[in-house]
């Protein structure tokens, strides 16, 4: 079914640039392990009924994969604020049960999650209305050609100065975890440091290309919209300067490295002649 509607991140349709998202995700990450690690330990010990009648090998690779699920429900839940977000910066008001119901993996916990979804809102709301951002603008592309490419949350103006904003949502409780402060830093360096903001449009023949390239601007002010799920936010002011890109371009470097390294080539010994 043909849509004119230009996707989420419409660059993953063409050839274009690494995402900013890809390249810190060369960065090790060990808390992700280890919650990985867990989420599989919980789903094994509490949830035998839906794996104890599977023959072994398949009990084990869903007890291996469980984890994947949870952080694609995750992933699902910041869309919806997203999505939300977005909704108001077009002065709509959005319908958070639809907007869950549109997830395939929620379909059994549709109550669940639309309160789950509504705490998380309530937040976002509080943010609106103790800031309130002017001029904003959603879900913009920017890149640098033969760099990078990525999708911003926002920009617009907070309190008077440009502000560069991302909207972040975890599922931890505990005020001291959640915060990735290095990948934060990163992003938003990266995104502020981009030469160029692309828009998309679909061709004759429905497929997605370029637009329009404009010139961005670098925001006065770097943040980052922090939500739990409890009703509250915190705004975090993040560091993302020269020193902050430099090390985001190193990253881009490893990244590219490791994308064309060379396989190692075994080398047989060459016999003795006097053996031949």
């Amino acid at each position: 079914m043909k849509t004119d509607a230009i996707p989420s991140r419409p660059y993953s349709r063409i050839k274009s640039e690494p995402s900013v998202t890809t390249i810190i995700g060369e960065l090790n990450k060990p808390g992700l392990d280890w919650g990985a690690s867990k989420e599989a330990a919980l789903y094994a010990v509490y949830s035998q009924d839906e794996w104890q009648q599977m023959e072994q090998p398949d009990a084990v690779d869903r007890i291996r994969r469980h984890f994947k699920g949870v952080w694609d429900g995750r992933a699902a839940m910041g869309s919806i604020v997203h999505a939300v977000n977005d909704a108001w910066i077009a002065g709509q008001s959005p319908n958070v049960e639809a907007l869950v119901k549109e997830v395939p993996s929620f379909e059994k916990q549709i109550d669940e999650k639309v309160t789950e979804a509504n705490r998380y809102v309530d937040g976002l709301e509080r943010f609106w209305n103790d800031w309130s951002p002017t001029e904003f603008r959603s879900e913009e592309v920017v890149r640098t050609p033969g760099q990078y490419i990525g999708t911003r949350d926002l920009f617009g103006r907070l309190r008077g100065g440009t502000t560069l904003l991302d909207i972040k949502t975890t599922a931890q409780q505990d005020a001291k975890k959640g915060i990735y402060g290095p990948e934060w830093s990163l992003q938003l360096a990266a995104y502020n440091n981009a030469r160029e903001i692309v828009t998309y449009k679909r061709d004759d023949k429905g497929k997605v290309v370029v637009d329009t390239v404009t010139d961005n601007e670098r925001a006065e002010f770097t943040r980052i919209v922090h939500l739990r799920g409890d009703g509250n936010y915190v705004l975090f002011d993040v560091d993302a300067g020269p020193d902050q890109f430099d090390a985001f371009l190193g990253l881009l470097h490893l990244h590219l490295w490791r994308k064309n390294c060379v396989s190692p080539r075994p080398l047989n010994p060459t016999p003795n002649r006097e053996e031949t």
